[in-house]
């Protein structure tokens, strides 16, 4: 099956969270979901799986290719809601973590930049405004120490970087 509409359906509606069944015409639904999971701007989308089969190897094969949650049919009402509603509730609180992660990660990055960049713009200045030489022991020590706070500037941003994909 070409599953070029379904494509377009999602990137029109954008969803929350995607409810396969896991047999459906013409199509897997364990397919389509590890489609997304291999898909970079869909591989988050929470997944629930209905399905009639409770066997051990189609709850494993549910799993393996990353659906969030299974149902099984036939289906309970509010059992389905009540599952939608939990996989979202965890989804924000996923991301509002996230956020409040990336936030402490920049202050710290921030903070770490900004200490050893004011050491060695303030020892520039003081060179430069002649009040110390270079060839000064104070002038000496001023470079050893901008030098060295140069290299923990680099150190950090190499670290930084480290952390990004």
């Amino acid at each position: 099956m070409d599953t070029t509409a379904f494509w377009q359906v999602l990137e029109t509606f954008e969803p929350d969270l995607l409810i396969l069944d896991l047999l459906m015409p013409q199509v897997s639904g364990l397919h389509i979901a590890q489609e997304l999971r291999n898909n970079e701007r869909w591989d988050e989308l929470p997944i629930v799986v209905l399905t009639a089969h409770r066997d051990a190897e189609t709850i494993n094969q549910v799993f393996s290719i990353g659906a969030d949650d299974f149902v099984s049919k036939p289906i309970v009402g509010p059992e389905l809601v009540t599952r939608i509603i939990n996989r979202l509730e965890r989804m924000k609180l996923i991301h509002r973590r996230l956020e409040q992660l990336q936030d402490r990660f920049i202050s710290k990055v921030q903070h770490e930049l900004r200490t050893p960049l004011t050491s060695v713009y303030g020892a520039l200045q003081m060179l430069e405004s002649g009040l110390i030489t270079s060839h000064s022991e104070q002038g000496k020590e001023l470079l050893k120490i901008a030098a060295l706070d140069a290299d923990r500037l680099v150190t950090i941003v190499n670290q930084s970087l480290k952390l990004t994909p």
